[in-house]
């Protein structure tokens, strides 16, 4: 990350914790992405580490952070959607905070001051919620224009809602984007395609409580979860939102130098496996076949895979990738744990080869059910 983007990131980080602070909030320090949580694999949002506190089993205090989060598909969509929608990212810093005892009017109120607090203009925010839930009139008490306010119905509704799996936590809240320009309005047959173009800086939840099958047993006790991604912010702040988050910029323009004809989007998927990779061997995993190290080993093969397919061959993954490995935090156990599973995917390739050579009618596909490589991979090894 250039040293203008990193200084922009630690202003956000300290503007968002001195805030709260003030406010008398309990301030953490991020929670490990590796737990042991029988619903996830990995610390997937800020309220990931506090839900005793939401479902009422831990005392209860407000309380703020700035959390690594990590999504690896699920409900957060699938990894191929990176290709497309350059502002997502699987691992991502949340800025994030609790609030007990209050009601929709207080938590909204205090969502915007947060927003404000990070220099974002109200003037540039608009506001999606569910229409039967009270929001609505949360945002209007709160000084918002009604045309920065768009309430939604039926299916458009259930992406204001929040449900961590069966047994697991459930909420409904309200969402905000920038607007590049300051927001004068947008006829109602377009909003889904303009709030679509927008910056979604984050949420304020209220957890309801907890999904049990198609219901909800709630826990009546005015808890707010409020989630707000801190490279959403710097790409609204740099005025550029067209752009993905520090340090996939830097990978990505390492990738295309090294393949001239690379999408910016198969760039960022790229640069996306490669901070995930970097990020879970920072916390001391290693890849191997269960759970935890089994995910690992996956976006490892992926991203292996994924360098020889545009490469167009065989090619070494390291020597692609060596301005991003000489970058991490990490070098040598980045260069190692790549180049082993690249070794065992080129012995599975050389294996794979010898029995289409015996077999010629066995097809690709009849190939990746066995050996579980992409049929693209046998092409290129012939």
């Amino acid at each position: 990350m250039s040293e203008e983007g990193a200084l922009m990131i630690e202003a956000i980080k300290t503007s968002f914790l001195d805030d709260h602070k003030k406010r008398g909030f309990t301030v953490y320090d991020s929670f490990p992405l590796v737990i042991d949580d029988p619903t996830i694999l990995f610390t997937n949002a800020t309220v990931t580490p506090f839900k005793p506190m939401f479902t009422g089993t831990a005392p209860r205090h407000n309380f703020a952070l700035v959390q690594r989060c990590l999504r690896l598909g699920g409900s957060s969509g699938s990894l191929d959607d990176l290709r497309t929608k350059l502002q997502l990212t699987s691992l991502f810093d949340m800025l994030g905070s609790g609030l007990f005892g209050i009601n929709h009017e207080v938590a909204v109120a205090y969502f915007i001051e947060v927003l404000e607090v990070l220099g974002l203009s109200r003037e540039h925010l608009v506001f999606s919620a569910p229409s039967n839930h009270g929001f609505k009139s949360a945002l209007l008490a709160a000084g918002i224009a009604e045309k920065q306010i768009f309430m939604f119905d039926d299916e458009e509704s259930l992406k204001h809602e929040w449900s961590f799996g069966e047994g697991d936590l459930h909420g409904i809240g309200v969402v905000a984007r920038f607007v590049p320009a300051q927001f004068r309005g947008v006829k109602f047959q377009s909003v889904l395609e303009e709030l679509d173009s927008y910056v979604q800086l984050g949420r304020i939840v209220h957890i309801d409580g907890v999904s049990r099958g198609s219901d909800v047993e709630y826990n009546g006790f005015g808890a707010y979860d409020l989630g707000i991604g801190l490279g959403r912010v710097e790409i609204a702040l740099s005025g550029d939102c067209s752009q993905t988050a520090g340090p996939w910029r830097e990978c990505t323009k390492h990738l295309q130098a090294k393949i001239p004809h690379l999408s910016t989007g198969d760039a960022h998927y790229m640069a996306n496996l490669f901070q995930v990779i970097e990020a879970l061997l920072g916390e001391g995993l290693l890849p191997g076949k269960k759970k935890h190290a089994s995910a690992l080993r996956k976006v490892l093969r992926k991203l292996i895979e994924e360098i020889w397919i545009q490469a167009g061959g065989l090619v070494d993954v390291i020597e692609h990738l060596l301005a991003s490995i000489t970058d991490s935090k990490c070098p040598k156990k980045m260069k190692s744990v790549i180049r082993q599973e690249e070794d065992a995917l080129r012995r599975i390739l050389a294996r794979a080869e010898k029995i289409q050579q015996k077999h010629p009618e066995m097809t690709p596909d009849d190939l990746r059910s066995t050996f579980g490589i992409r049929p693209q991979l046998i092409n290129l090894n012939k």
